[in-house]
C-alpha cells in the first residue's frame, strides 16, 4: 500500500478466496484500508508498453513518470524525488522499478516507515515475500503504530505463506491501533479474523 506526500506521518471457505483475491487487487490499488490513502487521478485511454520501461499506463501517467525520471536524474541525491518516482512507479504497477526508485530514496534518507512499507509492497508484487515481511517489520520497528505495515505483513502471511495464525496475531496487534480496520470490501477485519479460526 502506498502512501501519496502526506503530512508528518487480506482459506477456509469459498469466502476468504474471494478475500484473498481482493486483498491482491487491494494491494496494488493502493485502497487497503479506506481513508488511509489520497484517490488516484482518473484514468484517460490505456497505451500499450513503451520503450521506454513505463508500461501500460496513461499517457498522462506515462508523462508523469518521465518527468519525475528527469528530475531524478538531475538531483540523484534527493531522497524525496526518488521516493516521488517509486510512487509513480507503483501507482504503474512496475514494482521493480519501483523498488529501485524506494531503495534509492532510503539509501539517502534511512528510516522512512512509509517507504519501508510501499518497498515492501513491491516486493510482495515480485513474489518475494521474505523481502517483503522485513520491508514491513523494519517500518514497524520505526513505527509500532504503522497500521499500513501490520495489514500488509497479515496480508502476506496469510495468503503468501499460509501461515495463518501468525497473520491472526498481526491483525490483532493492528485492531488494537485501529479497531475498526476494514477489508477491501468493506468489512470489518474482524470478520476475516472470525473466519481464521
Amino acid at each position: 500500500m502506498r502512501n501519496e506526500p502526506k503530512e508528518k506521518t487480506l482459506r477456509l471457505s469459498t469466502a476468504v478466496i474471494g478475500m484473498a483475491a481482493a486483498f491482491a487487487i487491494g494491494v496494488f490499488s493502493g485502497t487497503l484500508l479506506p481513508g488511509a490513502f489520497a484517490p488516484k487521478p482518473p484514468a484517460t485511454a490505456q497505451q500499450s508498453a513503451h520503450s521506454d520501461g513505463v508500461g501500460a499506463v496513461s499517457a498522462e501517467h506515462a508523462a508523469h513518470i518521465r518527468q519525475i525520471e528527469k528530475q531524478a536524474k538531475e538531483k540523484p541525491q534527493d531522497a524525496a524525488v526518488w521516493k516521488h518516482l517509486g510512487d509513480a512507479y507503483f501507482d504503474a504497477e512496475l514494482p521493480d522499478q519501483a523498488i529501485v526508485a524506494y531503495e534509492k530514496s532510503l539509501a539517502l534518507a534511512p528510516g522512512d516507515a512509509d517507504v519501508l512499507t510501499d518497498l515492501g509492497v513491491m516486493y510482495r508484487a515480485g513474489k518475494n515475500y521474505d523481502k517483503a515481511l522485513e520491508c514491513f517489520r523494519k517500518a514497524q520497528a520505526l513505527n509500532p503504530k504503522h497500521v499500513n505495515a501490520l495489514f500488509n505483513e497479515g496480508v502476506v502471511l496469510c495468503f503468501d505463506l499460509d501461515k495463518k495464525e501468525e497473520a491472526r496475531q498481526v491483525w490483532l496487534r493492528l485492531l488494537m491501533i485501529k479497531p475498526d480496520a476494514k477489508l477491501p470490501d468493506g468489512r470489518p477485519l474482524t470478520k476475516l479474523l472470525e473466519e481464521l479460526r
